[in-house]
């Protein structure tokens, strides 16, 4: 019985701390492709969208995006303006005109004759 009387009057036990809150675990932030080349000090450049005139498919434009070392690679290679983005109009430019020129001479080389022929004198064809 004083063992049940004794249960009674004791002491209730200490609370329990509570646990401390878990710091979430940080994440590394990924990090895009842009960021990650300006990190490493390189040139990027990206078409970030690209808009074609519904009614006129011949017009349409393309955005582009690029980070300060593309720039300075482009004012390197003897590209000038008096902003960054007049430096990578002239790059563009000069791109769009290279493609034009590159596939003209496609065209033209396409529509030549591959195969020659030249009617001799004795009646025969000669093949070249």
């Amino acid at each position: 019985m004083f063992e049940k009387l004794k249960n009674l009057i004791k002491k209730p036990d200490p609370p329990k701390p509570e646990p401390k809150p878990k710091k979430p675990k940080a994440q590394k932030k990924t990090l895009s492709p842009k960021e990650q080349a300006t990190k490493n000090r390189e040139p990027w450049i990206n078409a970030t969208q690209i808009n074609v005139n519904k009614n006129d498919p011949r017009n349409g434009f393309f955005e582009l995006d690029w980070n300060e070392y593309f720039v300075v690679q482009l004012r390197e290679a003897g590209y000038q303006g008096q902003s960054d983005e007049e430096v990578v109009d002239a790059w563009f430019r000069e791109l769009c005109n290279t493609v034009a020129r590159e596939d003209e001479k496609i065209v033209d080389m396409l529509s030549r004759p591959r195969v020659q022929s030249q009617r001799r004198d004795d009646g025969t064809t000669e093949y070249s």
